[in-house]
């Protein structure tokens, strides 16, 4: 950690550096959050209270220079080792991240492994708020290394991804996703800015979703890791690839805009799965 860590986060600072429970501390007020697709202001922010999440399950993984804490009165720790407050302080307003009246936050235990996922409800669909983490053959972590299984999931071919999918929930289709994108914005640029975890460095976007630059895998080699996305759905494309290959609809999202398109089966890439 750095010396100037606990100078400029006081008492939240102390309690993440030794990893123990929090006592409500006052923040500054929490920055206007968009309103959410019902147009209902989100509520006031609040200051960091004694729940300790630390991301990536039981121990913080450390694949950078800067933890962010966010997510209304549970911190989320998330892969760095400088601490930022999001959402603190008895904010006014439309305070903290709000995102009015149609969210909501939760957790799904998969029961094949005991892992762990944030869920987060948009609109009256509920999505895993993290990457699919279960390994199967046809799936792969990105360069091979584990740490990025942890970080941000596994990807999958399109094939792998069909039944990978936890009891009671399933890889949603080519509707699914175009019911969440309806959900949290008029155009792709706003649908980004809602899906995406802010500036794609571990933030929180204002619906939860918290979408991460995972790469992909194109059968031969990794690329795109921190700058696109894409996550599977269970919809065949008629259309097929030069060669003849066969393709699927996917939910992308590239830098700064988040559409429906379509890859090669073949490919491997991110899992969200959705609550039956």
């Amino acid at each position: 950690m750095k010396k100037s860590f606990v100078k400029m986060f006081g008492c939240a600072a102390l309690v993440v550096a030794s990893i123990v429970s929090l006592n409500a501390c006052s923040g500054e007020n929490g920055v206007d959050g968009r309103d959410g697709k019902d147009g209902v202001d989100g509520k006031d922010g609040v200051s960091v209270t004694d729940t300790l999440y630390v991301v990536q399950k039981d121990t913080v993984i450390f694949a950078g220079d800067t933890i962010y804490i966010s997510k209304k009165d549970t911190v989320v720790i998330d892969n760095r080792d400088t601490v930022y407050i999001e959402n603190g302080g008895s904010g006014s307003g439309n305070g903290g991240a709000g995102t009015g009246g149609n969210t909501s936050f939760g957790t799904l235990v998969d029961e094949r492994d005991g892992q762990t996922y944030r869920t987060t409800k948009i609109g009256d669909q509920v999505w895993m708020a993290e990457n699919l983490n279960f390994p199967v053959k046809g799936s792969y972590c990105y360069d091979n290394t584990l740490v990025n299984c942890e970080i941000y999931g596994r990807l999958y071919t399109w094939e792998a991804a069909q039944d990978v999918c936890p009891s009671g929930w399933h890889l949603p289709s080519k509707e699914d996703f175009d019911t969440l994108l309806k959900n949290v914005g008029e155009s792709d640029t706003e649908r980004f800015d809602n899906l995406a975890a802010r500036s794609w460095k571990f933030g929180t976007d204002p619906y939860g979703f918290s979408a991460l630059p995972a790469g992909n895998y194109n059968g031969t080699s990794f690329k795109d890791l921190g700058s696109l996305t894409y996550f599977w759905s269970s919809t065949s494309s008629s259309r097929s690839t030069d060669t003849g290959g066969s393709l699927a609809y996917l939910l992308r999202i590239n830098v700064d805009d988040a559409h429906v398109s379509y890859y090669g089966k073949y490919y491997g890439g991110s899992v969200r799965c959705l609550q039956d």
